[in-house]
């Protein structure tokens, strides 16, 4: 049988493993949206054409500006 401090002692432990296993060292590079100007990270940005944003250039935008962009001209 456990004592209540090893069990305590045990469950600290997990915790500390938990909270390194989520922690992140790297930093998220942001990436600035052409159609809101909001900084998003980077996986949440594609390049997209919109042809009256912008001069129809090629840029990148957030995904939430391309859904926005789809729903009101497709």
């Amino acid at each position: 049988m456990f004592t209540d401090q090893q069990i305590a002692d045990w469950r600290e432990s997990q915790y500390a493993d938990y909270q390194r296993s989520i922690s992140t060292e790297e930093d998220v590079e942001l990436v600035k949206c052409a159609g809101c100007f909001d900084k998003v990270e980077e996986t949440e940005v594609r390049l997209f054409k919109m042809h009256d944003v912008n001069d129809g250039k090629e840029q990148c935008y957030c995904l939430t500006c391309i859904e926005i962009y789809k729903n009101e001209n497709l």
